[in-house]
């Protein structure tokens, strides 16, 4: 089982926890409405805020890439380094595109697809060709888009951040497309080991993994969050919910506006 940055034990783990306290704690009050439950859009606070964060991410993603390479081989690391920094930025550049073309250029889906094809390359960052770390950056966007939809539509599930849809969907894809698109020489150094021909084989191992992690993290993240939910410790009250938590957790308004509203 392949997986050089963390696209399943990271990222799948954290979405499906995050999945498994969306379905126990429940949408937000007035995210489903009438009798066919039809979600509402519920906008975020600030876009320019939410891209420069995903910008900061992105920055901080190499890192994360980069570091994986710390046992390689010293013989090899120089290439692993500059192969890793390139898959990492082409996957990122993919994700970016797939969304935006999926969503015709909405913004904050950008933003998320962005971090979608970082989330799907971290699997097979040091094994992907440039031009297949960029394909499977696309599609990790054009997943996420899909994605975000299926929850709120057909399960009614209320991912209020898109966690499934970025880490859980796209950490699975990566995971399968290190599979599918890897190989064992890049740049003219046996780097990772992964045969091209074995891919189907891979392919399969990579599956197992990804379904053990689910199984897993499916059974201990529901059973966890139902025990908190039985004792009140996850969702905040109400009245609290619909004044916003600004001012009922932190004591003050966040935006002016908000503080002219409560003064009429």
């Amino acid at each position: 089982f392949i997986d050089y940055a963390g696209s399943t034990v990271v990222h799948l783990t954290g979405g499906m926890l995050a999945l498994m306290g969306a379905i126990v704690i429940g949408p937000r009050i007035g995210k489903f409405v009438g009798k066919k439950k039809m979600a509402r859009s519920f906008f975020g606070h600030s876009i320019p805020l939410s891209v420069i964060g995903a910008w900061l991410l992105v920055f901080g993603w190499f890192g994360c890439n980069i570091g994986s390479s710390t046992a390689a081989d010293p013989q090899t690391i120089n290439v692993e380094l500059s192969w890793v920094s390139v898959t990492t930025a082409m996957a990122m550049a993919g994700g970016l595109f797939g969304a935006a073309l999926t969503s015709r250029g909405h913004v904050l889906t950008s933003m998320v697809g962005l971090l979608a094809g970082a989330v799907a390359i971290c699997s097979g960052a040091a094994l992907m060709s440039p031009f297949f770390a960029f394909l499977t950056g696309d599609i990790a966007g054009t997943i996420t888009t899909f994605t975000v939809g299926f929850l709120e539509n057909v399960l009614k599930v209320d991912d209020a951040l898109a966690c499934f849809p970025v880490h859980g969907a796209c950490g699975i894809w990566g995971a399968l497309a290190t599979g599918l698109f890897g190989a064992k020489a890049l740049g003219g150094h046996p780097i990772y080991g992964l045969e091209t021909a074995d891919w189907l084989n891979q392919i399969g191992v990579q599956a197992i993994g990804i379904l053990a992690i689910i199984v897993f993290v499916a059974i201990a993240g529901f059973a966890l969050f139902w025990v908190l939910n039985k004792f009140n410790l996850l969702r905040v009250l109400k009245d609290a919910e619909l004044y916003g938590l600004d001012i009922s957790m932190h004591k003050t308004y966040a935006y002016p506006e908000d503080m002219i509203e409560e003064a009429f």
